[in-house]
């Protein structure tokens, strides 16, 4: 889920028409999401047992 809204946000930063409440929102839902990984100990890994690239790089930057 944190992968799914990590990309939905970078979709909404790069549109020059996504309103900033709604950027914001979804930013902060990120940061929920992220910090509920770090503190569970999530892997950033996918159903598919890939690895999600995006995620791991917001958790380190949590970290």
């Amino acid at each position: 889920m944190a992968n799914c809204e990590l990309a939905t946000l970078n979709r909404h930063e790069r549109l020059k028409s996504s309103s900033k409440r709604e950027t914001e929102r979804h930013r902060e839902i990120v940061d929920k999401l992220l910090h509920h990984c770090i503190d569970l100990g999530a892997e950033p890994i996918g159903l598919g047992g890939k690895k999600c690239q995006r995620l791991e790089e917001e958790m380190e930057k949590e970290a």
